[in-house]
């Protein structure tokens, strides 16, 4: 019999961040309003009517001030390698929105970044 395995999704993380919220002293509200999110979200994520993204769990990690070794140490799950690059971009797309919205506004921009990405492969 082939045993199933469970892939991690980031919806697992949701007890812990709700958990560690509250041991810091917030109320859902709080929580929320720390990481940036309307407060109705906690409900739709308690509930399952909508999943955590990465831009949601970055914004909880940001608002918590966790790192992803943290989260990994304390609830003994690892995010995926396709969840911690997911993390990065967003992390790394929030930093850098000046450049991406000039890649964004120029085809020839983006281009030639392209053409740098091809010949440092």
């Amino acid at each position: 019999m082939v045993k199933s395995m469970h892939i991690t999704s980031f919806n697992d993380f949701w007890p812990f961040f709700c958990k560690e919220a509250a041991e810091r002293g917030y109320n859902q509200t709080e929580f929320m309003q720390i990481c940036g999110l309307p407060k109705t979200r906690y409900n739709s994520f308690t509930t399952g009517a909508m999943n955590l993204t990465a831009y949601y769990v970055s914004k909880i990690m940001n608002g918590l001030r966790m790192t992803e070794d943290y989260v990994a140490k304390k609830t003994g799950k690892e995010f995926t390698s396709k969840q911690r690059e997911a993390l990065q971009r967003i992390t790394w797309s929030n930093a850098n929105e000046d450049i991406l919205n000039a890649l964004a506004k120029s085809k020839g921009l983006t281009k030639e970044v392209r053409e740098l990405i091809s010949k440092k492969k």
